[in-house]
């Protein structure tokens, strides 16, 4: 099997606790290159190896 890159811009969905003190941007800069957890169907053809966040978008 052959290895790909594939660049993505991602959207993180978070719950966050009242008043939480730091902003979306902070927030973003610590995600940034954190690891993320992929699922995929069962009967999908394709194995994700590692999948990070490279980027923000604000």
């Amino acid at each position: 099997m052959e290895s790909r890159a594939i660049y993505l811009t991602v959207r993180v969905d978070l719950s966050v606790p009242d008043n939480y003190e730091l902003s979306d941007g902070e927030i973003a800069e610590e995600l940034e290159g954190a690891q993320v957890e992929m699922q995929l169907s069962q009967d999908c053809p394709y194995f994700v190896d590692n999948v990070e966040v490279c980027g923000r978008n604000y």
